[in-house]
């Protein structure tokens, strides 16, 4: 589990990829503080987590051992 913070002021949208920029998933970031992400169901590998919201948008980096 991926428990981010902070999210819901700045951003608006979070999809995840796999270093291979296969896309595994799309998520609404609403009225939440804090969004969990599971990420239990993942292969090993390196992913992208790329945030957007109205002016902003950011990309972070794990990787699910």
């Amino acid at each position: 589990m991926i428990n981010l913070s902070g999210l819901s002021e700045k951003f608006s949208s979070l999809t995840l990829y796999s270093i291979d920029g296969k896309q595994h998933g799309v998520y609404t970031i609403e009225g939440s503080n804090v969004f969990k992400l599971n990420v239990q169901s993942l292969q090993k590998g390196v992913y992208l987590l790329h945030l957007k919201g109205n002016d902003l948008s950011k990309s972070v980096r794990f990787i699910k051992e």
